[in-house]
């Protein structure tokens, strides 16, 4: 999200913490400066969004593993649930699986880890006559899967 829209967000993002009491003070920097930020852990406070790559859980949860290097932003660092990832890994029955990292994810809201304040949403339409067209976590739809058939 970049421009007029961000600034939106921004705006009402510090509006709905401080109905929260939590005072936050916007601080808009290039991305480069930002990320750079994030990786020397200078912030106590920071906004940061995350696309699914794959449809499963870890996608997420995974950037909350102390192990994860850089892509752990916020230094979050908690054995526990360092140890339902590596559970989850080798966890062959996926409702065991699927809680276990149900589990996880509760323990790092617990901790207060991250704050979900915002949901990206899509929408596409599409014709009922252009097939190809699939649903999926990234939201990447290439055309050269799609073709047309039976046009009006």
């Amino acid at each position: 999200m970049t421009g007029h829209d961000a600034r939106r967000a921004i705006i009402s993002e510090v509006a709905l913490l401080k109905d929260c009491g939590i005072v936050a003070r916007s601080l808009a920097n290039e991305p480069k400066v930002h990320y750079a930020m994030f990786h020397q852990l200078d912030f106590s406070f920071a906004k940061s969004a995350w696309r699914a790559d794959y449809n499963d859980p870890v996608t997420f949860l995974g950037l909350l593993d102390s192990r994860a290097g850089a892509f752990n932003s916020g230094g979050y660092a908690n054995p526990a649930f360092d140890a339902l990832l590596d559970r989850a890994k080798t966890t062959l029955d996926l409702g065991k699986r699927a809680e276990i990292l149900a589990e996880a994810e509760q323990l790092a809201l617990n901790d207060d880890a991250m704050i979900p304040v915002m949901y990206m949403v899509a929408k596409e339409l599409s014709a009922p006559y252009v097939k190809g067209f699939a649903e999926n976590a990234a939201n990447m739809h290439p055309s050269r899967w799609m073709w047309i058939e039976g046009r009006p």
